[in-house]
């Protein structure tokens, strides 16, 4: 699927090129299709996300990213499998295959057998040599390791492994191989998805991962591949039957490596008779260092996929003299880029940047609270302890040319037998003309620093709430921290419903800023920022999309903000209290910028040529909000036992609503700059109808605030938005006051069979709630229209609607 950016409408007062501050990537490893997919599908998404790999030499490949070898045991080790009464290397090939696995008769697994051979005399001659290893080598393809955070049943033809287990489980496998005794196109491309997936996997279901090695044969071709959160390297193939020497090398590097050598984090152990759980070091910025153990995992999800954050997030409790003491509190483990400012770091700037206690005190009550964070060290090749990067550490600072050759780890079908051109059409203009096929430019490698931080607040991410007050109470509070963000000169850059957080006194806490960025802070990162879901419109394309003539005025905000009054976001917080009411701080001064550099509007001629700086701004936070809204009533059911067929129609159109505006980027666009969505918004029960209401107004009022700011794009400030933003925040505290949301609950996501009355067959209330519950798609909606229906589906899901039974609520 291309997401490339379109070019928006042009605009008459500039003729400029247009540099995006960050751009945006919808990966596929985040969507739907790729959480409930088969495993074909999810394999496949992981290749659309990483695309590409490094192509390096063997050499390159063994001497900067293997774990060092003596030179003189390698040459050694080959003499010793030449020479003896059996020697296992017989002219210049392995004993083990006299032919070619091409044309081998048996099966696969027993073609490729004789590599556990060689790899237990390389393993005993190195012990002879006063080595020690930690992994052995298996081959059985026809099991299944045991995955511990994930479900996985694929099965790697071979691996080394722990030698020291219970089992065979992914957690203890070092390296993943696949194999193919052809040669084809198909084959090589069968095991590219499969050791990509694989390696996959090895980070995915094991924290403790911070690379992985793997490597396939196709026939007599072997590759090595190397991944980290930064890059993944593939070699060049060569003939690992008759190039005995980097073969051994290969193995002798794996077989007699450290834990650190072979990816894994020694600051987290496992804990011994406690299933999952794990004790891991945070070392703080003053080099103090403190044991949390895990209590459960409260967000996994982006370690799905190869490159990126990887981050997990847990719920943990202090361990000293390893007995767990003192309250739950939250750890956050994230490979974020080595030149960001770290999470800690940015709150400790957003708290500092007024003096005011009374403002401190905002931020400790709607940001989270850190109890220690900072890098994570670990020892370098040298055996001093730095700090974990992926390219300084793990790639031991071997820059790679940034002409390199790239890998597709998509490679092309079999290729056809071409026509004779003189029996080709003719006539036409396109009849004769040759195809050329254009490079893949090299991805850029980014550095990313190991980094943890432990937050005092335990909360529950606002995806999980069901009540619409409490809904909308978390939301006015979000949007106040929002607003005392960008009264500070900053903009949060990744609003989403999974970094609204709700505290134990239901209080709202805004998360997740590693994307942070000073407004006037004019780095430019290759890597994405943002959730797609919520993200804003203008930051999904990279460029300005309302550069336009439409009149904007009769949508515009209040020029005059409502007060802001603490006190009315959540007053029950508050009751009693005699301290009177903070509101927000004043803005900082207003100024023009283009990235960092201060520029005199007056001095630009309209039809200049100087690039446009497309940033982040505050009116990208707010939109981020406003979609937040969208999905909780277009992705979510309110729970109610309406009877007429009509409410069948209105929940269809609903779906539809929500798979095309979170499955589709361009409609998206439309639906936020369009004159009118009041039609498409009535499909909302009648319940919350006022809800859908709001809803228009503040996109007209956003869209109108997007075009009143971008007739000048250079006089955009982190001000610009301040009005727009009092006017959402009072129109939430409005919504939230009304007795329109009382005792309305959203159904949970994880909605119980439980609450269906028993008064149809077991197997029709499997059925109905699975139509109810099912997330849907754009492939779903296709399938389920009203037209489409069969009598039998109306039946069911009109059912539904008779059974499901309505709350007791206190």
């Amino acid at each position: 699927m291309d997401f490339r950016a379109a070019t928006p409408p042009p605009d008459p007062n500039r003729n400029c090129q247009t540099l995006t501050d960050t751009p945006a990537v919808r990966k596929q490893t985040h969507s739907f299709e790729f959480l409930v997919g088969p495993l074909d599908r999810q394999r496949e998404s992981v290749l659309i996300d990483t695309d590409q790999a490094i192509l390096v030499s063997p050499e390159w490949f063994l001497d900067n990213l293997m774990p060092k070898v003596n030179e003189g045991l390698i040459d050694r080790v080959v003499s010793k499998l030449k020479s003896g009464r059996r020697p296992y290397i017989v002219g210049d090939r392995w004993r083990g295959f006299p032919n070619d696995p091409i044309h081998s008769s048996n099966n696969e697994a027993t073609t490729f057998m004789p590599l556990v051979t060689i790899a237990k005399m390389v393993a005993r001659i190195g012990r002879e040599e006063g080595k020690t290893s930690l992994v052995q080598y298996e081959s059985n393809p026809h099991c299944a390791p045991h995955s511990t955070c994930r479900n996985n049943l694929t099965r790697p033809d071979g691996y080394f492994i722990l030698r020291s287990r219970p089992g065979t489980h992914w957690i203890d496998i070092a390296v993943t191989a696949e194999f193919k005794k052809a040669k084809g196109m198909s084959d090589i491309a069968d095991n590219i998805k499969k050791i990509v997936w694989s390696i996959m996997h090895c980070n995915r279901d094991d924290a403790r991962r911070r690379f992985c090695f793997g490597f396939t044969i196709e026939n007599t071709n072997i590759r090595y591949w190397y991944y980290n959160h930064s890059a993944l390297c593939v070699t060049d193939g060569f003939n690992f039957i008759t190039d005995h020497r980097r073969l051994v090398h290969f193995f002798l590097a794996i077989l007699f490596a450290t834990e650190e050598e072979l990816g894994w984090d020694t600051s987290i152990k496992r804990v011994a008779n406690q299933l999952g759980a794990l004790d891991i070091t945070v070392r703080s910025e003053t080099g103090e260092e403190s044991v949390f153990r895990t209590i459960r995992t409260i967000s996994d999800f982006r370690a799905d996929g190869l490159l990126g954050k990887g981050t997990r997030v847990w719920e943990v409790v202090h361990v000293v003299d390893g007995k767990m003491v003192g309250p739950h509190c939250v750890l956050k483990d994230v490979w974020i880029e080595a030149d960001r400012p770290r999470e800690g770091q940015t709150l400790l700037s957003i708290r500092n940047s007024r003096s005011s206690l009374r403002f401190k005190r905002q931020i400790d009550r709607h940001f989270l609270t850190v109890l220690c964070h900072g890098d994570v060290f670990v020892q370098s090749r040298d055996g001093n302890s730095q700090a974990d990067d992926t390219l300084l550490i793990m790639m031991h600072g071997q820059d790679i040319p940034e002409d390199y050759p790239v890998f597709d780890l998509r490679p092309p079908p079999e290729p056809r037998i071409p026509s004779d051109p003189s029996k080709t059409a003719v006539g036409h203009h396109r009849a004769m003309e040759k195809v050329h096929v254009f490079p893949k430019p090299p991805v850029k490698i980014t550095a990313r620093r190991h980094y943890r931080i432990v937050f005092n607040e335990v909360c529950r991410a606002l995806h999980d709430e069901t009540s619409l007050q409490l809904i909308f109470k978390a939301l006015s509070e979000a949007c106040f921290a929002i607003r005392l963000m960008h009264r500070n000169g900053w903009v949060h850059r990744d609003i989403s419903i999974g970094n609204i957080l709700i505290d134990a006194d239901n209080h709202a806490r805004l998360a997740d800023l590693e994307h942070a960025k000073y407004m006037d802070d004019n780095s430019v990162h290759t890597i994405r920022t943002g959730t797609s879901d919520f993200m804003a419109v203008e930051v999904d394309y990279g460029e300005y999309q309302f550069q336009t003539g439409i009149d904007f005025h009769q949508h515009l905000a209040p020029e005059v903000p409502p007060p802001d009054n603490l006190d009315e976001i959540s007053s029950s917080s508050r009751a009693g209290s005699e301290e009177p009411s903070e509101p927000l701080p004043e803005p900082p001064q207003a100024s023009t910028t283009v990235g960092a550099v201060p520029v005199d509007i007056e001095q630009i001629d309209s039809a200049s040529k100087q690039p446009v700086f497309f940033r982040h701004n505050a009116f990208h936070d707010l939109e981020s909000l406003f979609w937040i809204f969208v999905f909780l009533f277009t992705n979510r059911e309110i729970v109610v036992h309406d009877h007429d067929e009509a409410e069948l129609e209105r929940r269809v159109k609903q779906r539809q609503l929500a798979a095309t505006l979170f499955h589709n980027q361009e409609a998206r666009r439309k639906f936020l700059s369009a004159d009118s969505r009041k039609a498409e918004l009535d499909c909302l029960h009648r319940s919350v109808r006022q809800v859908g209401m709001a809803l228009e107004q503040w996109r007209l009022k956003l869209t109108a605030g997007y075009k009143k700011a971008e007739t000048e794009i250079f006089s955009i400030s982190i001000d610009s938005a301040d009005y727009l933003g009092a006017y959402l925040m009072d129109e939430i505290i409005r919504i939230k006051n009304s007795r329109t949301l009382a005792n309305i609950i959203l159904r949970p996501r994880d909605y119980d069979e439980d609450n269906v009355e028993d008064n149809e067959s077991d197997r029709s209330q499997s059925e109905v709630v699975r139509i109810l519950t099912e997330t849907v798609t754009p492939t779903m909606v296709r399938r389920r229209t009203l037209s489409s229906m069969t009598e039998a589906d109306e039946s069911s899901i009109f059912t539904a609607n008779v059974v499901v039974k309505r709350p007791r609520l206190s």
